[in-house]
């Protein structure tokens, strides 16, 4: 009869040792797919971050490039406007010193007439 326990309880301590064994692998197992999800999802996020990178980085040449043209618009049209500014000035001066010069003519041949 002793014998007959001893046996049961080798036998329980075995049931109970594989019991443990197969709840460690499937812990094991468990731990091991978290770990993969995990791993995935840093990878995801580190693709997520990539691509928002790449996009931030090209929204900025965009915009630097869109600044560069109205600056380059700007500056043609202030050049422009100063030559349109010169040209007026010019014939601002100008055109008192034709007219004065025509009157002058007028009355030199005012004068040529009443002479003669």
């Amino acid at each position: 009869m002793v014998i007959v326990f001893i046996t049961a309880g080798i036998i329980s301590l075995l049931a109970a040792t594989i019991g443990v064994l197969v709840a460690c692998k499937i812990q094991a197992r468990i731990l091991r797919n978290t770990g993969l999800e995990h791993e995935a999802w840093q990878h995801a996020q580190e693709a997520h971050q990539n691509d928002w990178e790449v996009k931030q980085r090209k929204q900025a040449l965009d915009l630097e490039q869109t600044l560069n043209r109205q600056v380059q618009q700007i500056q043609k049209a202030w050049q422009s406007w100063e030559f349109n500014a010169e040209q007026q000035l010019a014939t601002h001066e100008i055109y008192p010193i034709a007219i004065s010069n025509r009157l002058i003519s007028v009355k030199l041949n005012w004068k040529m007439l009443i002479s003669t």
